[in-house]
């Protein structure tokens, strides 16, 4: 219950932090709500309790359905990849980047894709840092 606690309030702030140009950085934004949501996937153990982040985050900033699919198929594949779990943290924050790319904007993953590989890059630098504080705080949440 505590760690859930602690996720809605990650996924709140990040929510928060989305709609704002705090980290915009040279016009690139990341998507601090989705990478905050694949990077509690190996903390979450429980598929209701991520659906109710999800969701959280999905009301908090007006998400597309995209969005909610791919984070929760994202919780699904996560589940099921045999690799470290910071490798799969990684993985899953490009694939997951890209089809929500696909799903809400094809055309401009084509015409922009400097962009689009600026903010994976961006949300792996990010993803990066949330999931190895939280690595090493894990035996405390």
């Amino acid at each position: 219950m505590r760690k859930l606690i602690l996720f809605i309030l990650l996924v709140a702030a990040a929510s928060i932090i989305q709609n704002t140009q705090l980290f915009s950085v040279y016009g690139i934004k990341p998507d601090i709500t989705l990478v905050v949501l694949l990077t509690a996937i190996p903390f979450v153990t429980n598929f209701l309790d991520y659906l109710i982040l999800v969701f959280s985050a999905g009301i908090l900033l007006q998400a597309p359905a995209g969005f909610l699919i791919v984070s929760s198929a994202a919780y699904l594949i996560g589940r099921r990849l045999i690799w470290r779990q910071s490798l799969n943290n990684a993985i899953l924050i490009i694939s997951a980047t890209i089809v929500f790319y696909l799903l809400s904007a094809p055309l401009f993953l084509y015409k922009n894709w400097n962009v689009v590989l600026a903010e994976i890059i961006y949300n792996l630098i990010l993803g990066g840092v949330f999931y190895f504080t939280l690595w090493s705080k894990r035996n405390h949440i």
